[in-house]
């Protein structure tokens, strides 16, 4: 890959390429993708036209009515029609020269009080030739800096990004996305979904687009819904009842759409009320949580084609740790969220290396247990504990097991001082055991 431009020198770049020439509309983080065009100079021969439509008549006088402006939806619209109006305005006398282009953002950043949720939509479409069909990008991103000002500036980062990348960096998918994330961290600003379509992107496998985001450091997670596909967190997840069963998949196992169907079934038990339907799902890391050990892209492939063939939703995550997914799901929800799983997975939580949380155990405990996050543990057969726990942390004489029988939350608990946090949690209610079906 050539070496990094700072977002300044990927304006300008863009500003003096004469055949590059589009319209930039921004709604709901300020104008600053256009703003950095003008302030590095000679954007006359690049922008023809900037706008922003934060009033919601305005908007749909422009682009039609919608009933959720930052959507999927609405970024199609203004995509379309500021493209197709560009190319209809200046096509004729532009069009063997220029390559037009239409980039758009919805987005809704930090409010003056900061309650919302804070993600969006961006996009580009383009010509990659003069004259050619247009083909376009498009991300879901999530917002994490802590006021609306920053938030801002991160948007502009990535939208030039985004344009420069289009236009420059399109030999191969890890190019592209490494361009993406140059002068911005995943602290401050997450792209969780990306789309290609057209003939721009034909050296891009799609199917590794999502691997690709996790890996480059864009995201902490993708999330599979329909087929091969991914779409943004917030249309799974808002403010529905989670259930998620964490695992390697590494190999067809019934006992895993067992547990998390059974868990689906109490779950909806528990919240028989609830305004949204409960959402159980699949969920694993690109690292080997025991060994440490990365999967292959090949091998994660194919684990999600096997997931997928349940039917469920699939997380696709770089969280080592099982702590890690409940700060990431109540992002998206302030329901109850259930994790999901045998009684070995409850054991390896607590034998777990936390050497990256000063209070180890004890914090990360503290971290997967909050406001009405409970477990759902289904009992195993001894024997069976015995050899998966030695196979996968050590030996089982760690734990108080029966001599044959079933292990449950109720029969078996740790030795040592673990013991006394292992029945704190058990009294307060965050174990819980369920029957698989």
């Amino acid at each position: 890959m050539p070496d990094a431009l700072d977002t300044h020198h990927k304006a300008l770049a863009l500003n003096l390429d004469p055949s590059k020439y589009g319209v930039i509309a921004e709604i709901g983080a300020g104008q600053e993708v256009a703003r950095w065009f003008f302030r590095v100079g000679a954007a006359a021969g690049t922008v023809a036209k900037t706008l922003s439509a934060y009033d919601m008549a305005v908007s749909d006088a422009i682009y039609g009515q919608s009933s959720r402006y930052v959507a999927r939806d609405r970024l199609d619209a203004m995509l379309t029609v500021e493209y197709d109006r560009l190319v209809t305005q200046v096509s004729e006398e532009r069009g063997p020269e220029s390559t037009f282009f239409a980039f758009a953002d919805t987005l809704s950043a930090r409010n003056f009080k900061g309650t919302n949720i804070c993600h969006g939509w961006m996009g580009l479409r383009f010509q990659p030739e003069p004259g050619s069909e247009p083909s376009s990008v498009q991300l879901h991103v999530g917002m994490s800096d802590t006021t609306n000002l920053l938030q801002q500036q991160a948007v502009g980062v990535l939208g030039v990004n985004l344009i420069h990348a289009a236009f420059f960096q399109r030999e191969n998918l890890t190019d592209f996305l490494e361009s993406l994330r140059e002068g911005i961290g995943i602290d401050r600003i997450e792209v969780d979904h990306i789309e290609f379509k057209g003939t721009a992107f034909d050296s891009f496998d799609s199917d590794h687009a999502p691997i690709g985001l996790l890996r480059s450091g864009l995201s902490q997670a993708v999330i599979y819904t329909d087929g091969d596909s991914t779409s943004d967190p917030m249309s799974t997840l808002y403010k529905r009842p989670i259930v998620v069963e964490r695992g390697s998949f590494a190999e067809t196992n019934a006992d895993n759409s067992c547990i998390l169907e059974a868990s689906a079934a109490v779950l909806s038990d528990e919240v028989p009320d609830s305004r949204h339907e409960p959402v159980a799902l699949y969920e694993f890391a690109l690292e080997s949580s025991t060994s440490g050990d990365a999967v292959s892209d090949s091998e994660i492939l194919e684990r999600i084609r096997r997931l997928r063939g349940t039917g469920r939703p699939l997380l696709l995550t770089r969280f080592t740790a099982t702590y890690h997914l409940t700060p990431y799901l109540k992002r998206y929800s302030d329901q109850p969220i259930r994790f999901a799983m045998n009684f070995v997975s409850l054991m390896q939580i607590f034998h777990e290396e936390y050497a990256d949380l000063d209070g180890g155990l004890v914090e990360a405990i503290s971290r997967l247990i909050s406001t009405d996050v409970r477990l759902y543990v289904v009992p195993m057969d001894v024997e069976a504990v015995r050899s998966q726990f030695a196979r996968l942390v050590g030996e089982s004489s760690l734990w108080k097991l029966p001599e044959t029988g079933l292990a449950s939350v109720d029969n078996v608990e740790p030795n040592g001082r673990v013991r006394h946090l292992y029945r704190y949690l058990n009294e307060l209610g965050a174990l819980k055991t369920i029957q698989d079906s």
